[in-house]
């Protein structure tokens, strides 16, 4: 009996090993196969992944540099993520247009991330859900309403930051003072956002702007920087100096947002001067009368916090460091100047729609050279040099290769605004390339992003970067200060491409 038993066991075993064997070997042999299927890489290293391949460079960069032997689309294992890289408008619009609802996921959230969100929920970074189709279609509505029925509304604001802005640069130059634009270009721009979505206007570039600026600074540094909680999520309760100074940004930020939403709702404007925050808490208010609890939850005054003040931080950042790199494209491209200078005076006079004698933020189609400078500043400049990260949803064929389901997918908008095979000499400045008007073909160029995820305030951005270097043009000539050097084109690249700090002097026209 013992020796049945004996035999019988070793059978069992047997039976087993081959079984588990079997199953290895053919699971092994199909992921090869797929592998096979799959987009070209360089090698991952064993644990670190491709990591090697990129570390000590910027990353577009790298990525670029990775695409001369890759090709447009290829392959990285990072940080345990598998990882499609796209480099070229072609294979940006395969995936972001012609399969926009699959690949308009995001990857799992970092450290950095869950601690910002806690328990609400945002926009940008809020993965494919009926959440965030719900929270999309409220702010899309709003910004759309302010480009159209609410277009007056907007149009004051614009105007008013504007004369603002012309105030400063007159006393800047009656003082004969050489100043570095930035906190006065941010100062407007953050005014123009603010009060179209919070109804709050920062009157000079005073301790509470910079307070505000610099909450914004520290939570861009941080997202962008290799972070290395984000790695190590255990290490948040260590003393790490740059976790415990996101950590109080993200305390004032919070404090700060609450408080607006809190007079917003003791103190609701009146119809016709109703700001994004007026609208959430109209949608909050309607949601708890009909006893939705779930709508009355994503409308929650946390969610609401959220959605706002990324809006809010995320245009001062983006639409601050174009204007700021189209002032130093200028200064190294002085010629451009006098085209634009002349073009406004010629409009101006000749009739068109303008107030407080500048162009009109809502008729940029009548000043063809001032906005062709400024699409060839944020082609060549590329504020947001890499895209945020998508996620497919799902397994799916791309250009004949096989993409499994849960990738992260990168796109490289650096390499796109200067390919080689769309764009002729494309490392140079060159606005006539957006005036000629034989070109029939797709420009390869993704500012404001691609597909289900585009950037919602890009409209707000364009006629704000529009209108304040047409108030700059259209008083002055501007120059480096006396004995400087021409400022340096090349950036401070992180999550955003950032102009190393420059001084300006205005010469009245």
């Amino acid at each position: 009996m013992f020796v049945l038993y004996i035999i019988t066991l070793d059978w069992f075993w047997t039976v087993l090993l081959f079984t588990l064997t079997f199953y290895l070997t053919y699971s092994f042999s199909k992921d090869q196969e797929k592998r096979q299927l799959m987009p070209p890489g360089p090698k991952p290293w064993p644990v670190i992944g491709n990591l090697p391949h990129i570390v000590g460079q910027d990353l577009h960069i790298a990525l670029l540099k990775l695409s001369k032997n890759f090709g447009k689309m290829f392959w990285l294992k990072l940080a345990g993520e598998e990882v499609l890289v796209v480099n070229n408008m072609d294979a940006a619009v395969a995936c972001f247009v012609r399969q926009g609802k699959i690949f308009s996921g995001r990857p799992k959230k970092s450290k950095s991330v869950d601690v910002m969100l806690g328990d609400g929920l945002d926009i940008v970074m809020n993965d494919l859900s009926p959440e965030l189709k719900f929270h999309r279609k409220i702010v899309h509505s709003f910004l759309a309403s302010q480009t159209n029925s609410g277009k007056d509304r907007l149009e004051r604001i614009l105007l008013r930051e504007a004369d603002s802005f012309q105030e400063t640069l007159r006393n800047l130059h009656q003082n004969k003072t050489c100043f570095d634009p930035k906190f006065h270009v941010a100062r407007v721009v953050a005014n123009v956002l603010s009060q179209c979505i919070l109804n709050h206007r920062f009157d000079d570039v005073d301790e509470e702007f910079h307070e505000q600026l610099r909450i914004v600074q520290d939570i861009v540094d941080n997202i962008e920087s290799f972070n290395i909680v984000d790695i190590f999520p255990w290490l948040e309760h260590l003393p790490i100096p740059s976790w415990r100074r996101y950590l109080k940004s993200l305390e004032k930020k919070d404090r700060w947002i609450f408080n607006v939403i809190q007079k917003h709702r003791e103190s609701p404007a009146e119809s016709g001067h109703k700001d994004l925050v007026d609208l959430m808490l109209e949608h909050q208010k309607a949601a708890i009368e009909k006893n939705d609890t779930k709508q009355t939850n994503l409308l929650k005054d946390t969610n609401i916090g959220h959605i706002v003040h990324e809006l809010f931080g995320g245009g001062i950042e983006s639409t601050t460091m174009s204007i700021l790199w189209f002032i130093l494209y200028l200064i190294r491209h002085p010629e451009w100047q006098d085209k634009i200078y002349e073009e406004i005076q010629t409009n101006l006079h000749h009739g068109t729609d303008t107030k407080n004698d500048l162009p009109s933020a809502f008729d940029r189609g009548s000043f063809p050279i001032l906005e062709a400078t400024i699409k060839e500043t944020l082609r060549n400049a590329c504020v947001l040099p890499i895209g945020f990260p998508h996620r497919n949803t799902q397994e799916t064929e791309l250009n004949g290769y096989y993409i499994p389901a849960d990738s992260m997918v990168i796109m490289n908008i650096w390499a796109i605004h200067h390919d080689e095979e769309e764009w002729e000499d494309p490392y140079s400045f060159k606005p006539e390339r957006f005036l000629d008007p034989d070109r029939r073909t797709r420009f390869s160029y993704l500012p404001f992003g691609i597909g289900h995820r585009v950037c919602l305030g890009s409209a707000i951005a364009k006629m704000s970067i529009f209108l304040f270097c047409a108030c700059l043009v259209s008083k002055y000539k501007f120059t480096v200060p006396d004995g400087e050097g021409l400022p340096d084109p090349t950036p401070n690249a992180g999550l955003s491409n950032r102009p190393k700090p420059f001084s300006i002097k205005l010469i009245e026209r």
